[in-house]
């Protein structure tokens, strides 16, 4: 996904934000942040001798009703085709490393830990032993509908099998969230600024809408966060040709901008720059004239205080011979 990912996974750190993600996702509020822990989303593989790394955008540690639960977040901007198998190999990674947890731990104790007959031994796993369940959700930020795929057996060509067979084929759903379709009712119960971030993003494709966003939001968009100014700054071209000025903030935890001062700045440099245009037009139409009326270089210059370059250049364009030319 490239500079956007980055922006948005620097965005989620903040554990407020990925919270109302994973409120949203699950549909009611269920967690929260005291109960959010860091978590090791890099994985290594040394199969076949070979050795490969993994990375999750996000991984962390949460509680739910009192149980602990692992929460994977894959941000996308473009529809991704094999997903599945994506999200498949990260899953099986961190289980794999969730039960090798437990097996060396088993070692380590051996003369304290106690197998029954109806442990497995061998493998070093009571059946007392539990491994953490893991909640994938995929944050789509991209325009395009995300029409597939949902599930593994969106990738499967298995039509022509019996209903039996397909029932005891494992499936694998894909959790995904069209960031930019979130209702605006759900977004106002969030409590964090992705209500604003992704308010803002949802009418990205419309300049007049986007700017009276930011006007009815400027408490918040007038001392925006940094990380979110990215986000907005990678997902949408509105923000181009901006100058952000940014201070540290203490509340915030990090440096702030102004960014309906900079909004306001662009209007005002865009005006100028019209006019600067505008009198640079009616200055080319002024020797435009003089030349038809067979004046001198040398008045043209006077009266209109140009430079010989321009004077040679609507010469060529009217078909008459420069100075330089005639030399």
């Amino acid at each position: 996904m490239g500079e956007p990912n980055n922006a948005i996974t620097d965005y989620l750190q903040k554990k407020e934000r990925l919270v109302s993600f994973c409120n949203y996702a699950v549909g009611e509020e269920l967690f929260h942040v005291e109960d959010v822990e860091d978590k090791d989303g890099f994985y290594s593989d040394n199969g076949k001798n070979v050795l490969a790394f993994s990375q999750r955008d996000i991984l962390r540690r949460m509680k739910l009703k009192g149980q602990d639960i692992l929460v994977g977040v894959e941000n996308q901007q473009n529809v991704n085709l094999i997903f599945p198998i994506r999200q498949l190999g990260m899953d099986y990674l961190e289980y794999r490393r969730n039960v090798e947890w437990i097996q060396e731990k088993n070692r380590e104790k051996k003369n304290q830990t106690l197998y029954t007959k109806e442990d497995d031994f061998l493998y070093h796993f009571r059946t007392e032993d539990k491994i953490l369940p893991i909640l994938d959700i995929v944050l789509y930020w991209g325009r395009k509908e995300w029409k597939q795929p949902h599930y593994l057996q969106d990738m499967w060509s298995f039509n022509e099998f019996p209903d039996n067979v397909k029932k005891m084929l494992n499936n694998y759903k894909v959790n995904v969230i069209p960031v930019r379709k979130i209702p605006d009712k759900a977004l106002e119960r969030m409590k964090s600024d992705v209500k604003y971030v992704v308010g803002a993003l949802k009418r990205s494709e419309d300049k007049i809408e986007y700017r009276r966003y930011i006007q009815e939001n400027k408490d918040y968009f007038c001392n925006i966060p940094r990380s979110a100014a990215e986000v907005l700054n990678a997902c949408t071209k509105m923000n181009e040709r901006m100058v952000f000025q940014y201070q540290w903030d203490d509340k915030e935890r990090e440096e702030v901008a102004d960014m309906c001062k900079a909004w306001e700045d662009q209007f005002n440099d865009g005006v100028a720059e019209g006019v600067s245009r505008g009198r640079n037009q009616e200055k080319q139409d002024v020797i435009r004239n003089m030349l038809r009326m067979g004046m001198s270089d040398e008045i043209i210059r006077a009266v209109t205080e140009c430079g010989q370059s321009m004077i040679d250049k609507l010469k060529i364009e009217a078909g008459i011979a420069t100075l330089d030319a005639a030399r």
